[in-house]
């Protein structure tokens, strides 16, 4: 698949105009994982959001008994890493590809400039992002209250 028609099927560009498609099209970096790496790691900083363009991967959490606890598993169309573009904090969980796994890396410099470029954009880029925190963050709370049951 294009890099093109996975950001066109992704939600985070819901109502994007095929303008702003093209230059995250543009924009986008391109990388590979093979299976069991480390895509993000929890407590890293990150400028960056990665969309599943192929394969599969774990969102985990570290515990302090050094166990883990997968939060979700994201597949092609999904993506990730979206709160450590907004806020510059330290990644709150890890991404590891299940198998051999193809991203595409949005920066933050990539969005700062559609900023600039089509304000229009980027605002329905943010309210796609509020969107998907709120869900997960729903999310997280399903996952929590069953842990120890």
């Amino acid at each position: 698949m294009r890099n093109i028609d996975v950001i066109r099927a992704t939600s985070l560009f819901e109502g994007v105009g095929e303008k702003a498609l093209a230059f995250f099209d543009k924009n986008a970096i391109a990388s590979s994982y093979s299976a069991r790496s480390v895509i993000a790691a929890e407590g890293s900083l990150g400028d960056c959001l990665f969309i599943i363009k192929s394969g599969s991967v774990d969102v985990v959490l570290s515990r302090e008994t050094k166990d883990v606890v997968k939060m979700a598993e994201l597949t092609a169309g999904d993506f990730a890493g979206e709160m450590s573009l907004i806020d510059s904090q330290p990644r709150s969980a890890s991404l590891i590809a299940r198998e051999d796994t193809e991203v595409l890396i949005i920066t933050r410099a990539t969005l700062l400039d559609l900023h600039s470029k089509d304000f229009d954009a980027f605002m329905k880029i943010i309210v796609n992002i509020t969107r998907r925190i709120g869900n997960r963050l729903r999310q997280t709370d399903k996952v929590l209250a069953n842990i120890g049951r």
